[in-house]
């Protein structure tokens, strides 16, 4: 069975708890290895989300640029979209002021 805990002194003795380290004790130059994954796993969860953030404020701005533009050139160019700037109410002050 071997000596006892209290017997062993120096590295090579270990805890009692489980997981053969003190609740209390973080091991240098690290977190304890339960908490290592945990907070990985938080950043990745985080910097996901702040990616998935940013690219839909991207395209919002985007669409929402693109639309403008499009709106611009459709009242410029109403004889080569006649059937476009009819329908579209939105378009036909442009034209007459245009």
């Amino acid at each position: 069975m071997g000596p006892p805990p209290s017997a062993i002194h120096g590295g090579g003795r270990l805890s009692r708890h489980p997981c053969r380290s003190a609740h209390g004790a973080t091991p240098a130059f690290s977190l304890h290895p339960s908490r290592d994954v945990w907070c990985l796993g938080c950043c990745a969860r985080r910097s996901r989300s702040r990616s998935t953030a940013t690219a839909t404020a991207t395209a919002t701005a985007t669409a929402t640029a693109t639309a403008t533009v499009n709106a611009g050139l459709l009242t410029k160019c109403h004889c080569l979209f006649p059937s476009v700037t009819a329908f579209n109410p939105a378009l036909q002050p442009a034209l007459a002021t245009g």
